[in-house]
């Protein structure tokens, strides 16, 4: 299954798209599409901006194995910052949904990239999440480091002052809050909470224009 699609323009901006669970194994995503292309296309056409999306195709919260690469998220970081080289970005945002959000914040964290928007993430991995997404399992015999699954340790460990992260999530949905506030103490950790009580707020935010808004203003050195 391919992972991973390149857009690159003469733009120094480039954004990275990573999907959420559902564009895994979920069937109803077809395989060959990618869950951030039509809404960054639609984007780019009002300025033009470098595309990279990347799938997590096992939904293993990006710590699995990723086809003629390897696994690990220090392989895929390494990956990334190969792929930031080739677009000739001079900045760089990470944004997701979900488990994409969880990834913005893992790898802007580990490639000391500029911005993560991350819409709606974990922030570590329960024993929920584990079970309910046979974790263990995919995880079997990769030496998975644990402690290297929560970014609250992988910010404090890796994290550079030059990259920020934003947080949107739904003020009435007691886990999103919990994720975001585990990491409000991080003086470049910014909490953006919507008045919603679902997971993810993405719908709402594509709907109302923040989406849109924040890519804009990062193209325009305005974020």
């Amino acid at each position: 299954m391919k992972w991973i699609k390149e857009d690159f323009s003469n733009s120094k901006h480039l954004v990275i798209a990573l999907g959420s669970f559902y564009e895994g194994l979920d069937r109803k995503y077809d395989p060959k599409q990618f869950e951030w292309d039509r809404r960054l296309t639609e984007i780019s056409k009002i300025q033009e901006f470098s595309k990279l999306y990347v799938k997590d195709a096992i939904n293993s919260w990006w710590h699995g194995k990723f086809e003629g690469l390897g696994h690990g998220i220090h392989i895929i970081s390494d990956f990334l910052k190969q792929e930031a080289k080739k677009a000739n970005a001079e900045k760089v945002m990470v944004i997701g949904p979900s488990m994409g959000g969880y990834g913005a914040l893992m790898f802007t964290c580990l490639c000391n990239f500029d911005v993560a928007i991350a819409i709606s993430p974990q922030t570590w991995l329960t024993p929920f999440r584990y079970k309910k997404n046979r974790l263990a399992e995919k995880f079997e015999g990769l030496n998975v480091n644990k402690e290297e699954t929560d970014i609250k340790v992988m910010i404090e460990k890796y994290g550079i002052s030059k990259s920020r992260y934003f947080i949107y999530y739904g003020e009435k949905h007691s886990g999103d809050v919990q994720a975001a506030k585990r990491l409000e103490h991080f003086p470049n950790v910014f909490l953006k909470p919507l008045d919603s009580a679902h997971h993810t707020v993405a719908k709402l935010m594509r709907d109302t224009g923040i989406t849109e808004d924040i890519i804009l203003k990062f193209v325009r050195n305005k974020l």
